[in-house]
């Protein structure tokens, strides 16, 4: 059901992108739009359900402020990039995310100890999936379509599937903290969120697709040199 739940919220999405992606203002605001949602998502539960707040029940403890300043950042960065930019970051991150779940769930027998208190279900292998997956496409594409190699962008490409994991991590944690398995319930109660929420309601919310995003365009505007 899980699976079941993650394709069908990552097909709604790959679908939308793919539409937004013709316009590139269009794109960018889209981009924005939905970490603004991550942003209510945290907000709202904040705000209207304190006495849910488990503030010492996983470490770092200033994990969901973390989180929301992240998401700040990211939607002010993305008024700078374009959405060639945009886009390349938001596949690695996919990707990631992608390699994470398949060589977690197919080779995945050891544990990740040193997360454990965060997402105890998360693997050595799935991390290395997390790494080797948007590195080896990379690679094919660069053979396939002789994409012109730079040092900052295979720096970006080597740590932006690490930087994907350790935004997941951080999602985790401000979720575990705010006593909130589903951020995607939360705004759907609300009338006003409804019809945003209602595709990922049950799948995580928009917090578990743009932990991994927002965290990579900070990484991106810190390597690679702006034209």
């Amino acid at each position: 059901m899980e699976n079941g739940s993650r394709l069908i919220s990552a097909a709604y999405i790959t679908v939308v992108f793919i539409l937004a992606y013709r316009v590139e203002s269009v794109f960018r605001a889209l981009f924005i739009a939905w970490m603004m949602v991550c942003l209510a998502e945290i907000w709202v539960v904040v705000m209207l359900r304190p006495y849910q707040m488990r503030l010492t029940a996983c470490k770092p403890y200033w994990a969901w402020q973390c989180e929301l300043t992240v998401l700040i950042v990211a939607s002010i960065l993305c008024l700078i990039l374009r959405k060639e930019e945009l886009g390349f970051i938001a596949v690695l991150s996919f990707l990631s995310d992608t390699g994470a779940i398949a060589f977690g769930k197919l080779l995945g027998k050891h544990k990740a100890k040193l997360v454990n208190g965060i997402s105890p279900n998360k693997t050595v292998e799935g991390y290395i999936g997390v790494f080797l997956c948007p590195f080896l496409v990379f690679i094919v594409n660069h053979f396939l379509f002789k994409i012109d190699v730079s040092i900052p962008l295979l720096a970006f490409v080597s740590l932006g599937g690490l930087c994907a994991g350790a935004g997941d991590l951080l999602g985790s944690a401000s979720k575990r903290q705010m006593a909130l398995k589903d951020s995607g319930s939360v705004l759907a109660t609300l009338p006003v969120f409804n019809v945003i929420e209602w595709p990922m309601k049950g799948m995580g919310g928009y917090l578990d697709r743009f932990d991994s995003i927002s965290l990579n365009i900070l990484l991106y505007v810190l390597i690679m040199p702006r034209q």
